[in-house]
C-alpha cells in the first residue's frame, strides 16, 4: 500500500468577468438587476414595499 500523503493540486481562482451586455451598476434599474441575478441561478423575490431592508 502506498503511504504517501495525498495533495490536491493548487487551483488558481479567477475573478468572474461581467458580460459586456450588462450595463454598469449605476445605470441598472431593479428589474434589470433581478433579471441578471435570476439568470445566474439565484432565487430572487421582489418585495413591493418602498425602501430597502
Amino acid at each position: 500500500m502506498n503511504h504517501e500523503n495525498y495533495q490536491e493540486p493548487e487551483v488558481t481562482k479567477t475573478k468572474p468577468k461581467i458580460p459586456s451586455s450588462v450595463s454598469p451598476i449605476r445605470m441598472m434599474d431593479i428589474d434589470e438587476m433581478i433579471k441578471i441575478i435570476s439568470q445566474a441561478g439565484y432565487l430572487v423575490e421582489k418585495d413591493l414595499k418602498e425602501g430597502c431592508g
